[in-house]
This record gives C-alpha cells, sequence and structure tokens, in this order.
C-alpha cells in the first residue's frame, strides 16, 4: 500500500486500452475518504488548454490512451483513502460513461497534524507576534 503525508507533489496517471473507438475521450479521478465521501476530483475537460484538444481527439480500437494529473496532495488525516477512476466520451454535460472502478489506487495518510476540517494545505508559513502595536 502507498503512504504519505500530504503535501506531496504526485502524478496521477490513468492508461486505458479502447475496447471501440472513442470520440472525444474523457478520463476523470475522483479522490474519496474511508467513508465514500468525495474530497476533491478532476478530469481532461476542465483544462480549457486541454478542452480545445480533446475535441480533436478520437482514439481508434486497440489504441492505448493515457492521462496525466499533476498536483499536490492535500494534508489528510491519517487513515486510508482511494482513487476512483472514470472514462467517458462526449462532452462535460453530454458523455457517454464507458469504465468506472471504484477503489482503482488505495493509500493511507500517515499525517498526524491536520488541525480541522477533512483536509489541510500545506501552510507556507505560520506566525505569532507579541506585543503588537494597532
Amino acid at each position: 500500500m502507498l503512504t504519505g503525508r500530504g503535501g506531496e507533489r504526485v502524478i496521477l496517471r490513468v492508461k486505458a486500452t479502447a475496447l471501440e473507438t472513442i470520440s472525444r475521450p474523457i478520463i476523470g479521478f475522483l479522490l474519496k475518504n474511508d467513508k465514500g465521501l468525495a474530497l476533491l476530483g478532476d478530469n481532461t475537460l476542465n483544462s480549457r488548454t486541454q478542452l480545445l484538444k480533446d475535441a480533436e481527439i478520437t482514439v481508434n480500437k486497440g489504441e492505448s490512451y493515457c492521462a496525466e494529473f499533476e498536483f499536490t496532495l492535500p494534508l489528510f488525516p491519517k487513515g486510508k483513502y482511494s482513487f476512483t477512476i472514470s472514462l467517458a466520451e462526449g462532452s462535460q454535460a453530454d458523455h457517454s460513461q464507458l469504465q468506472w472502478m471504484n477503489d482503482a489506487l488505495v493509500f493511507e495518510s500517515i499525517n498526524c497534524c491536520v488541525a480541522a476540517g477533512l483536509a489541510g494545505v500545506p501552510m507556507h508559513s505560520i506566525t505569532i507576534q507579541s506585543p503588537i502595536t494597532i
């Protein structure tokens, strides 16, 4: 099982092979906690630049295709988390779901320092000053 503390820069790479020809493929993910609550997610149509490129993409039957999502992993409380992966065809508003895989990748947060909430963000600085003048 993968482990992390959060704050790491990660690349989630999703690879698939087309069983039929796919016009305008969409690849997406959800990151869920152990109770199944979606904490974050994205797909290849959420990037304006990618949206224009994807409008022209066709994947032929038998061909492999791939998407990469690069992001900073939030700080999660200690526990298990999983990625759900989805493959679709079409547009954000009108698409057909081709594949949906719950728990495609499971990892464990070993972080012990999330102050509050379901996730934290890495703080660049936290300071306290005393005395101060107003």
